[in-house]
């Protein structure tokens, strides 16, 4: 599970790269929110909605995905936990009773005993250690309590590792299947790839950018970089008059072993 090229999970970097993307993110995450469409259609048909009382959401962002929750759930508490409190405001028409803010690093956070589900979309590829927290979860979920959750995998925006050489440490799925089985029954999983076209190699970083996507290497692009990016990414993934972008989105839904 080697990373390709040398990204390093400076949590301090990617939470202002999402944070300044706070109020461009809704409009410019489509991906995501067909990813948390699809994540609320594969719990519904793994779990009854009247056993989930009490839901975990990691890294609930604007929101959008904790919307549909408590939608179709409408639990007695939902748990929003998010590295950055920039996102506050983005919760202020949820219903007060039923919402608990926690805006903290979730892989260094110790939750609450007794959830009935922890969930989680697009979020877990941005994890230094996941395998770990997939372990801490048993400490919070009931018996037979549910995670669930999004993630990408290793064709997840290729046309930028391609080009780049750098890419976020993706776990395949038949990998995860694998670190969850000692802990977890699989209920459901699924992994799809979902491609994009755009006009320019231009909109594809500012897509990204807008999504909270921001260059993952250290180094600052000088504008020859950028241009030799460009040029690149024309020659090897023009599509019928456009560039694409491809995602490679994994669902997970897992019943912790008693």
């Amino acid at each position: 599970m080697n990373r390709t090229g040398s990204f390093e999970y400076n949590k301090s970097r990617i939470s202002k790269g999402f944070s300044r993307a706070v109020k461009s993110y809704d409009d410019s995450a489509f991906a995501q929110q067909h990813i948390a469409h699809e994540m609320i259609r594969l719990i519904n048909e793994c779990v009854e909605a009247d056993k989930i009382s009490t839901i975990l959401e990691i890294g609930s962002g604007t929101g959008f995905f904790s919307n549909l929750l408590l939608k179709n759930f409408n639990p007695d508490k939902l748990i929003l936990n998010d590295i950055s409190n920039v996102y506050a405001d983005c919760y202020e028409n949820f219903p007060k009773e039923k919402i608990i803010l926690n805006f903290e690093d979730a892989e260094k956070a110790d939750f609450q005993q007794d959830m009935d589900m922890i969930t989680s979309c697009s979020t877990f590829q941005w994890f230094e250690f996941p395998e770990k927290f997939f372990k801490k979860t048993l400490n919070w979920l009931t018996d037979s309590g549910i995670l669930a959750f999004s993630t990408f995998g290793v064709d997840n925006l290729k046309e930028i590792r391609m080009i780049t050489n750098m890419s976020l440490r993706y776990i395949p799925l038949i990998e995860l299947k694998e670190i969850l089985k000692p802990d977890f029954e699989i209920l459901s999983a699924l992994e799809k790839e979902i491609i994009f076209n755009f006009e320019s190699p231009l909109d594809v970083l500012y897509h990204l950018k807008s999504t909270g996507v921001t260059n993952i290497s250290n180094n600052k692009w000088t504008k020859k970089d950028l241009e030799s990016f460009c040029k690149k990414y024309v020659e090897q993934f023009t599509e019928d008059g456009s560039v694409t972008l491809t995602y490679n989105p994994i669902w997970i839904v897992a019943k912790k072993r008693i």
